[in-house]
């Protein structure tokens, strides 16, 4: 939500950086900043599965349509060889499209597409080493 100065606040950015189980990334390309990725690994408390979900993910317009935020995601998949559920809001096209794209390519097609009960995308699939 954009507050009074035009800035966009984010309730729990600060714990990106002081709690154990969410990571902040920084998105460069030719050392300059390009977008921001916060991960978070969430445990399921009814069965204690673990996995990786990805809270926000953001490329900057100039660097869409090439290659960089697919590199981004990958990059995360490597440096997270667990189980992941991704969830992309309904309104977001571009952002369905494309996470498709990238997980069906990197997963060789290993991963399930459900909807929840606001019709938003969420995607889970399994990286083994």
């Amino acid at each position: 939500m954009r507050n009074e100065i035009g800035l966009y606040d984010y309730k729990y950015l600060d714990n990106y950086w002081n709690e154990p189980n969410r990571y902040p990334f920084f998105i460069k390309v030719n050392s300059k900043y390009a977008g921001f990725a916060l991960i978070r690994k969430i445990t399921n408390g009814s069965n204690n599965d673990v996995y990786i979900s990805i809270a926000e993910f953001f490329v900057m317009k100039k660097y869409r349509k090439m290659g960089v935020g697919r590199i981004a995601a990958i990059n995360l998949f490597e440096k997270y060889k667990e189980t992941w559920e991704l969830s992309v809001i309904k309104e977001n096209n571009d952002a369905q499209i494309f996470w498709k794209k990238v997980i069906c390519k990197y997963s060789n097609g290993n991963y399930i597409e459900n909807k929840n009960e606001d019709g938003d995308t969420i995607f889970l699939f399994k990286i083994t080493e």
